[in-house]
């Protein structure tokens, strides 16, 4: 992925000012892998960028685990809706925000 995105690499200095994981793309990756690939995906981050998810959580993967994940790769919790259009949060989907803090150096050790 570091040749396709200019300034993104796993040293934390990303370029992206946001990744949008629409379509329950967190639900498709590998158990076990989702804590990395999260890691790795807010690498690619500028400061202040955004992480952007919606999923069904009604699955194995529900909508804490995002927000530990996201926390692990030390992403900041925006917002949560339950829909695409902000609909409340509810048990049978979740759409997140969270944002790399702003300033200088990696985002997670």
């Amino acid at each position: 992925m570091d040749e396709l995105v200019p300034g993104g690499d796993d040293s934390g200095r990303g370029g992206l000012d946001a990744v949008v994981l629409a379509g329950n793309v967190v639900v498709y990756l590998t158990p076990g892998t989702e804590e990395d690939v999260v890691a790795r995906l807010a690498g690619l981050l500028a400061p202040g960028g955004l992480l952007v998810a919606g999923f069904a959580a009604d699955r194995h993967v529900a909508p804490g685990d995002l927000g530990r994940w996201c926390a692990a790769a030390g992403l900041l919790p925006v917002a949560a809706w339950g829909s695409w259009d902000g609909g409340p949060p509810g048990a049978a989907y979740s759409v997140q925000v969270h944002r790399r803090p702003d300033g200088p150096g990696p985002v997670a050790p």
